[in-house]
């Protein structure tokens, strides 16, 4: 396993709210990029949300941490995904900032 790729996101809608819209966001993405990932496990405990993913034919697995002013996003990359980390980082904070900003 590579390093981890980490995000953190700054918001300021207190964790319930932060909370609602992650749950509502990630069903999202799942459903909106179905052909490209696969969320294989999704559960909650407490503030963070644990995930195993399935994205171009690779297990991932990582998690989100949700806070009063921010969440962090944890994803253990394999190595085949590892060269493209940097790519991903500012796709997860701009899809992450439009979660934690939507008003759905």
């Amino acid at each position: 396993m590579t390093q981890p790729l980490v995000v953190s996101l700054p918001h300021s809608l207190g964790k319930i709210e932060a909370i609602r819209r992650l749950k509502v966001g990630v069903t999202r993405v799942a459903l909106d990029y179905n052909q490209f990932i696969a969320i294989t496990e999704e559960s909650w405990v407490d503030d963070r949300l644990v995930l195993q993913v399935v994205a171009l034919t690779q297990h991932m697995r990582g998690q989100i941490d949700v806070g009063e002013d921010h969440i962090r996003i944890e994803i253990l990359l394999p190595r085949l995904l590892a060269g493209i980390a940097k790519r991903l980082q500012p796709l997860l904070k701009q899809k992450g900032a439009l979660m934690l900003t939507s008003k759905r």
